[in-house]
């Protein structure tokens, strides 16, 4: 009768932890830092690629990195951009060598593009929940690192970079230069 109970206890924690978006795969900083150093040719493509693409484009992905599981796009395969249109996201396939090359990279899931100076690469998370962190690296060619993070919070210094905190929360965006116009972050929310 025990063991009964504490097998369906243990199927019970299992499935919460499961629903709950349970993520345990991050490159570590060492990983992100080398990943931009060895591959700082290719990245500075990217981020002129991203820049003659339209602001309507929100995210660049591979099927195999982040699956889309809206399933009016099953017949998108391999790369694919995501664009806004009037609080509308619509999936589309897309082709491109440089992208192309950066999916071939170790870590990388997808490439946000949210601000015209902004080229944000997510590395993968850990965490459960309203308790995540992400992990990766952006580029800024203009304006300030921590305009990124789209927090409202003062910037501190804090390690071997910034940090900004959420005045009325728990939520932080920490971030440090990795090389010119390359920072590692990791937000946790």
């Amino acid at each position: 009768m025990k063991q009964t109970f504490l097998g369906l206890l243990v199927l019970v924690i299992l499935i919460l932890f499961s629903s709950c978006g349970s993520t345990v795969d991050y490159p570590t900083y060492d990983e992100i830092f080398d990943l931009v150093s060895t591959n700082k040719a290719l990245l500075e493509k990217v981020v002129q690629e991203r820049k003659i693409l339209p602001d309507s484009v929100v995210n660049i992905s591979t099927t195999e990195r982040l699956p889309i599981y809206d399933s009016a796009y099953k017949d998108i395969i391999g790369l694919y951009v995501c664009i806004r249109e009037d609080n509308n996201y619509i999936y589309q396939s897309f082709e491109n060598d440089v992208f192309e090359d950066l999916f071939r990279l170790d870590w990388i899931r997808q490439v946000s593009t949210l601000y015209s100076n902004e080229t944000k690469i997510d590395c993968g998370g850990s965490g459960v929940g309203s308790g995540i962190s992400y992990y990766g690296f952006f580029y800024v060619s203009a304006g300030n690192p921590e305009d990124v993070s789209h927090l409202s919070g003062k910037v501190e210094k804090y390690g071997s970079g910034q940090i900004v905190r959420e005045p009325d929360g728990d939520n932080s965006f920490f971030y440090c230069k990795i090389t010119d116009g390359f920072y590692y972050f990791t937000e946790n929310y």
